[in-house]
C-alpha cells in the first residue's frame, strides 16, 4: 500500500473535537445526565443486599445505565452538531464511534473532565483514526478473452504493467478465490483523503449445473477494488458497504452508454468492464461518485439533482425485478429534469430529447418513445402491468445514464468557459429555448442522441 496518505481529514476531525465549543457542549450534556442518573438512586426504595466491593446495587446500577443511555442521545446531538455535521462526506469516522469512545472514556475517568476530554481526543487521533484498507470487492466482470489494461503513467512513467486475467487451469479449482492478489493497487477516485483503488483480478467458476455449450469448464474474471486511507474501522466498513454497491452502478452507467462490443451477455449482475472503458471514462466515473457524496444544501440545485439521481440508480441496479428497477430509473430522470406541477410525462417527453439530440427530427421521433416508456412505468406502479421487457428496461437505464452524462458534461463546459454555477431554472430555460428555436444545448457531447430510445416499445395492449 502506498505510504504517502494525507492526514488533513483526520486532523480536521481532531481540530473540531478540540474546539472549545465542542468541549463545552459535551461537558454540559455529560454533567447533566450523570447528575440526573445518580440523583435517582440517592435513597433506594428498598434495602439492597450486601455486595462485593465496587459492585453497584441493582437499583443504582439500573439508574446509572439509564443515565448513560440518556447521555448517549445527548452526546450524539452535540457531536453531530459540532463535529460530524461539519465534516465533508465521506466521513473518516462515524458518529457512533465518537459517541462510544467519549462515553467509555468518561466512565473510566470521572474525577477531572478536562483530563478525561484530552484523553478522549488523543484516543481518536492515535487509536481510532489509522491507516486502513478494506477487503477487496468485485466491481465488474471482464469479457472473455479481453486484457484489462490501465493507462501508462497512472502510477509512474516507468510502471506500465498490464493487469492480465489469470490463466484458466485445466481442472476447475475446488474453491473460488475471493479476490485477486493485491499487488498492483492504483487509485481511480479519491475524496477527503479516502481512495478507491483497483487491486487486480479474481476468478470464479461457472455453475457446473449450467455448462457452456461446448461442455468445457469456463471461469469468469472479475475486477476488484478496495477502500484505503486514514479512517476509523467503522468508517472503513461503512464505505466498503456503500462503494461495493455504488461503484458497480456507476460502471453500469458508463458501460451502458457504449456501443455493444460483445454478443454474449454476462451471467452475473455485475456490469461489463474493460481497462479502456473505465480509464477512458474515468472523468465521468469520478463525477458520479462525487455526486453521490455531495451534501446538498438544497434539493433545488443541479448538484442536488445529480446526487439524488445517482442514489436512485444504485437502488435501481440492485433490484431483481425489472419492473421496480425501471420505475426507480425513471425517478432518477425526474430528479434531474422535472420542475413544478406540470405533467411529468409531458415534461420528460420533450426535455430528454431536447437535451440529448441536436436534430429536430430526432427529437420528434424520440418524444413518443419516451412518453410510452413512462406510461409503462405508470402502469407498473399502478399494478396494471408487471411484465417489463429487457429492451424497455435497458432503454430507460441508458436514458438515465445519458442524462446524467449530458448534465455533467454541460456543467464542466460552463465551468471551463467561465460561467457561474448553473441553477436548474437556467437549465430549464435553455431547454425551452432550444426546443422552441430548434437549436442545441451548449455543452452536451456530440452523439448524445444515441442514448435516446429509438422507438416506442410494444406494450400488451398493442397486441402481437
Amino acid at each position: 500500500m502506498p505510504s504517502s496518505y494525507s492526514l488533513s481529514s483526520a486532523y480536521r476531525v481532531v481540530d473540531l473535537l478540540a474546539h472549545q465549543a465542542t468541549k463545552a457542549a459535551l461537558q454540559d450534556a455529560h454533567c447533566w445526565v450523570v447528575s440526573m442518573g445518580f440523583t435517582v438512586c440517592i435513597e433506594p426504595a428498598f434495602e439492597e443486599p450486601e455486595l462485593d466491593d465496587g459492585e453497584l446495587p441493582p437499583a443504582q446500577s439500573e439508574a446509572v445505565s439509564w443515565a448513560f443511555d440518556m447521555e448517549g442521545g445527548r452526546i450524539e446531538d452535540a457531536l453531530n452538531k459540532h463535529a460530524i455535521g461539519k465534516l465533508p462526506q465521506p466521513s473518516v469516522v462515524s458518529l457512533a464511534e465518537l459517541t462510544d469512545e467519549f462515553t467509555a472514556t468518561m466512565r473510566v475517568n470521572t474525577e477531572d473532565f478536562d483530563v478525561a476530554y484530552d484523553l478522549f481526543v488523543g484516543n481518536i487521533k492515535k487509536r481510532i483514526l489509522r491507516l486502513r484498507s478494506s477487503p477487496s470487492f468485485a466491481i465488474g466482470e471482464i469479457p472473455q478473452f479481453q486484457v484489462f489494461r490501465r493507462r501508462a503513467g497512472e502510477r509512474s512513467p516507468d510502471d506500465k504493467t498490464d493487469i492480465q486475467p489469470p490463466e484458466t487451469s485445466e481442472h476447475p479449482p475446488t474453491e473460488v478465490p475471493s479476490a485477486a492478489a493485491e499487488t498492483l493497487p492504483f487509485t481511480i477516485w479519491s475524496r477527503n483523503d479516502i481512495e478507491v483503488q483497483l487491486t487486480g483480478l479474481g476468478i470464479a467458476d461457472l455453475d457446473p449445473a449450467h455448462p457452456t455449450p461446448s461442455g468445457a469448464w469456463e471461469q469468469k474474471h472479475f475486477v476488484y477494488a478496495r477502500v484505503a486511507g486514514v479512517m476509523s474501522e467503522g468508517a472503513c466498513q461503512r464505505l466498503r458497504e456503500q462503494l461495493s454497491r455504488l461503484v458497480p452502478s456507476v460502471i453500469c452507467s458508463v458501460s451502458v452508454l457504449q456501443p455493444r462490443q460483445f454478443t454474449n451477455e454476462p451471467s452475473t449482475p455485475l456490469p461489463w468492464i474493460t481497462g479502456d472503458l473505465l480509464l477512458n471514462e474515468l472523468s465521468f466515473f469520478k463525477h458520479c461518485l462525487d455526486a453521490f457524496y455531495f451534501t446538498p444544501g438544497s434539493s433545488h440545485s443541479i448538484d442536488g439533482g445529480l446526487h439524488n439521481a445517482v442514489k436512485l440508480l444504485v437502488l435501481a441496479d440492485e433490484q431483481d425485478d425489472r419492473n421496480i428497477s425501471l420505475a426507480l430509473a425513471f425517478s432518477a430522470i425526474e430528479a434531474m429534469l422535472c420542475e413544478g406541477d406540470a405533467n411529468v410525462t409531458d415534461q420528460l417527453a420533450w426535455k430528454a430529447p431536447t437535451l440529448l439530440a441536436r436534430d429536430g427530427e430526432l427529437r420528434l421521433r424520440a418524444e413518443p418513445a419516451v412518453k410510452k416508456l413512462y406510461n409503462k412505468r405508470s402502469r407498473v406502479l399502478h399494478g396494471d402491468e408487471l411484465t417489463v421487457d429487457e429492451a424497455s428496461h435497458l432503454a430507460v437505464r441508458r436514458l438515465a445514464a445519458g442524462i446524467i452524462r449530458a448534465i455533467v458534461e454541460r456543467r464542466e463546459f460552463r465551468k471551463k468557459t467561465g460561467y457561474d454555477k448553473e441553477k436548474p431554472d437556467r437549465l430549464f430555460e435553455d431547454l425551452k429555448r432550444a426546443n422552441r428555436l430548434n437549436t442545441w444545448v451548449d455543452g452536451v457531447p456530440d452523439g448524445a442522441a444515441e442514448w435516446l430510445p429509438k422507438e416506442a416499445p410494444k406494450s400488451p395492449e398493442d397486441g402481437a
